[in-house]
C-alpha cells in the first residue's frame, strides 16, 4: 500500500514553485528596466567581373547599445559603417567611399518567453566621403573628393532567442533607406532638394545580443 505523506507533497509542490517563478523572472529580468543591450555585426564581400577588368570589396561594421527605461522597451544608439573599394581596368582608376551614421534607436520586445518577438525603429544622420583616382593626361593621377551627408532611417522586426539571462541569437529583417545628399544640400535645402541619391532595400541579419 502507497502512503502518502502531506508534508513531502507540500515541500515537493513549493520547490517546483520556487523552481516555477525563478524560471518566470529570469525571462523578464533579461528585458526589464535598467538592463543594457549591446550588439556588434560585421560583414565583407568581394566581386571580380573578369571582362572589364573590374572588382570591389566591401566591409560593414556595425555597433548597437541601449538602455531598457522601462520592462521590454529600451532607447539607444546604432552606428553603422561602411566601406566599398572597387576598381576599373576599363577606366584605369580605383574609387573608394565611407559611410558612418548615427541613428537613435528605440526596441520594443513582446512577451516574456524564451523565443521573444521585437521591433526596431531608428533614423540618423551621416557623412560620406568618395575618393576617385584615374589616370590622367601625361600619366599623372587625376584625384576628385566628393563629400555628402547622409539621411537613413530603418523598420525592422525580429525575434530573440535567449539561451541565457545574457545572451540572445537573433534573426532580423528590416527595411532600410539611405539619402545621400550633395555637399551642403542637407543645411541649405534638406527636403527640396534636387540633388539626392536615395538606395531602400531589405536586409536579413542572423546574429548574437548582450543583455547586461
Amino acid at each position: 500500500m502507497l502512503h502518502l505523506n502531506l508534508a513531502q507533497v507540500l515541500t515537493t509542490m513549493n520547490k517546483y514553485l520556487i523552481y516555477l517563478l525563478f524560471f518566470s523572472s529570469s525571462l523578464i529580468a533579461q528585458t526589464e528596466k535598467g538592463k543594457f543591450l549591446i550588439a556588434g555585426s560585421s560583414n565583407f564581400s568581394f566581386t571580380s567581373i573578369k571582362i572589364e577588368d573590374e572588382s570591389s570589396r566591401r566591409t560593414e561594421l556595425s555597433l548597437e547599445t541601449g538602455l531598457f527605461i522601462k520592462d521590454n522597451f529600451a532607447v539607444g544608439l546604432t552606428i553603422p559603417y561602411s566601406f566599398t573599394r572597387q576598381t576599373s581596368g576599363f577606366f584605369d582608376g580605383v574609387s573608394t567611399s565611407s559611410t558612418i551614421v548615427f541613428a537613435p534607436t528605440v526596441y520594443y520586445y513582446l512577451g516574456s518567453s524564451n523565443f521573444r518577438p521585437y521591433v526596431v525603429g531608428l533614423a540618423g544622420y551621416g557623412k560620406n566621403k568618395t575618393k576617385y583616382i584615374t589616370s590622367g593626361s601625361f600619366g599623372f593621377e587625376d584625384d576628385r573628393i566628393s563629400k555628402r551627408d547622409v539621411l537613413s532611417y530603418e523598420l525592422g522586426a525580429g525575434v530573440s532567442n535567449f539561451i541565457n539571462d545574457f545572451v540572445s541569437i537573433d534573426l532580423y529583417l528590416g527595411y532600410s533607406t539611405l539619402v545621400f545628399f550633395q555637399e551642403n544640400e542637407f543645411s541649405l535645402n534638406f527636403f527640396g532638394s534636387s540633388e539626392a541619391n536615395t538606395t531602400v532595400g531589405f536586409g536579413l541579419n542572423v546574429g548574437f545580443r548582450l543583455f547586461l
